[in-house]
């Protein structure tokens, strides 16, 4: 806390414009490297974010594609899931690929950009 303290002012006195806001992010940055507990808070998050992770969307990085709810009066879960692949299927976002290649595997017909509406 001393040195966080030292940090914040040494920047916010001597340092350059602006000097509080150096003073600041430096201290917080002091504080998040040297606390003990920043490792204490990290490791169990990091242990609970991989048993919570169970279609390894944090791990691995690949999304997998559960279900689609539609709101009350928009019509089935499988036009939902046909609109939003459509959408999506320019998109490297790995959550639009999983969209894309659900609505695939369920041999649903994908609209191109230029057959939407405007």
């Amino acid at each position: 806390m001393a040195v966080a303290l030292l940090t914040f002012f040494g920047w916010g006195l001597f340092g350059p414009a602006p000097s509080w806001v150096y003073g600041l992010i430096n201290a917080v940055a002091e504080l998040i490297i040297a606390c003990p507990c920043a490792l204490g808070l990290a490791t169990p998050m990091s242990i609970r974010g991989a048993i919570a992770d169970t279609t390894g969307t944090l791990t691995e990085g690949k999304p997998t594609f559960d279900r689609a709810v539609p709101v009350e009066g928009f019509g089935e879960a499988n036009e939902v899931l046909r609109l939003a692949a459509s959408l999506d299927q320019g998109s490297e976002h790995p959550l639009a690929t999983a969209l894309v290649r659900a609505a695939k595997d369920k041999g649903l017909a994908l609209k191109k950009a230029d057959q939407f509406e405007s």
